[in-house]
């Protein structure tokens, strides 16, 4: 894997090394150490790329070239929301374990603040965490769409007013959905990115707060229903 990324970034290094030194803040000397790494695995994979072809065909070699480029173009964009929909799957599975979609809300909304709190306070230092992190606040943010678009709806069945309750949190995710691509992404360009994890880091919070100052009147009103 690491020669693949080698591969497909050999011919931008000139390009994207200064730009992301300059964003991060890393050393050269820090950065070139992943950088080294992954020449080093490029010139191995070169070199059993040569063994190979002292014994293979010219057609099954031009074949694997083609198989691994393919595979690599696919895959590699699917790993984030791969790893969306694991986290997502788990939350959702912790909301069924809860039985309170409120509750449920409430503990992803920790979660979704120190995910938050530990991107702004890292997002300089590591560029792995930092994308680490950045999954973690996308998937629980997801988790807890997915909880009041769908979850919270479904208690209403009972009063027959499931369509009227999913038309309102629907209309509050395209309300936020407009405030977060014209708002927040507009802050993110003139504020830059610390102002913006941190804006995520008071939002999950706040969220976090108005759910758990709901929890008793959300347990009431199920327990009624």
């Amino acid at each position: 894997m690491t020669y693949v990324f080698a591969y497909f970034l050999r011919n931008n290094y000139a390009v994207a090394l200064p730009a992301l030194l300059e964003k991060t803040g890393i050393s050269r000397e820090l950065g070139g150490l992943p950088i080294t790494a992954s020449f080093i695995s490029y010139g191995i994979g070169q070199i059993v790329f040569g063994l190979c072809g002292d014994h293979l065909p010219p057609g099954k070699m031009i074949a694997c070239g083609w198989t691994i480029t393919i595979l690599s173009n696919i895959l590699l964009p699917l790993l984030l929301p791969l790893f969306n929909i694991i986290i997502t799957s788990v939350s959702l599975a912790l909301a069924r374990r809860i039985r309170n979609e409120i509750k449920s809300i409430m503990i992803l909304g920790i979660f979704c603040a120190l995910s938050a709190g530990f991107l702004h306070l890292f997002l300089d230092r590591s560029v792995v965490l930092t994308i680490t992190l950045l999954i973690l606040v996308a998937g629980f943010t997801n988790s807890m769409n997915v909880i009041g678009t769908v979850n919270v709806p479904a208690r209403y069945h009972s009063i027959n007013r499931v369509s009227s309750i999913s038309g309102v949190t629907n209309s509050a995710v395209y309300i936020g959905s407009a405030v977060s691509v014209w708002g927040i992404a507009k802050l993110s360009v003139d504020l830059g990115w610390h102002f913006t994890t941190a804006m995520w880091f008071y939002l999950a919070l706040g969220l976090t707060v108005i759910a758990a100052l709901a929890i008793r009147i959300w347990t009431a009103f199920i327990r009624k229903i």
